[in-house]
C-alpha cells in the first residue's frame, strides 16, 4: 500500500471538487505503486472523510466560516437552484441539443453532477419556464404555436 495519498481540491461551481490526486510509495527502495495497490485505494472514502474532517474543523470556527464550509464541502442534497443556475442549465441544454450531443450528459458534465441530478436540473429549468416542454421522451423543446 502507498505511504500517503494527497488530494487537492478546487472550488468548481461553488463546491469543492477533487482536482489532483498524488500517491507516494514508502521511500525504502523496495515499495512501489502497483496497479493493484491503486485499485485497492478507497478513494471515495478518503474524499468523504476529508469532507467530514472539514466539517469538524469549520464547526469550531465562526458562523461565516461554517457557512463557507456548507457551501463548498457540504452535501448538495435538497439545495434549491437559483434562477441564474437554471438559466445556465437551459443554455448548456440548448447548446448540446444544437450540436446533437446528449443533453443530460452535457448538463451533468457542466455542473459536475450525476446524470440523475442533471435530469432534475433540466426538469427544474422546464418548471421555471426557461425550457419548453420536452418532445415526448426525446430531448428538445416543443415550439409554441404563434398566435396570429
Amino acid at each position: 500500500m502507498p505511504e500517503s495519498v494527497a488530494i487537492k481540491f478546487k472550488i468548481v461551481g461553488g463546491r469543492a471538487e477533487a482536482e489532483r490526486l498524488e500517491i507516494a510509495a514508502i521511500d525504502d527502495g523496495e515499495t512501489f505503486i502497483t496497479a493493484e495497490a491503486v485499485r485497492q485505494l478507497p478513494l471515495g472514502t478518503i474524499i468523504a472523510d476529508f469532507r467530514r474532517d472539514m466539517e469538524g474543523f469549520y464547526k469550531g470556527q465562526s458562523r461565516a466560516k461554517a457557512r463557507q464550509y456548507a457551501k463548498n464541502f457540504g452535501s448538495r442534497r435538497g439545495r434549491t437552484l437559483d434562477d441564474k443556475t437554471l438559466e445556465e442549465v437551459a443554455k448548456v441544454y440548448r447548446a448540446a441539443f444544437k450540436r446533437g450531443d446528449p443533453v443530460q450528459e452535457a448538463v451533468a458534465e457542466a455542473f459536475h453532477v450525476g446524470r440523475s441530478a442533471a435530469a432534475k436540473r433540466i426538469g427544474a429549468a422546464r418548471a421555471a419556464g426557461l425550457l419548453g416542454p420536452a418532445v415526448g421522451t426525446k430531448a428538445g423543446e416543443v415550439k409554441k404555436a404563434r398566435k396570429r
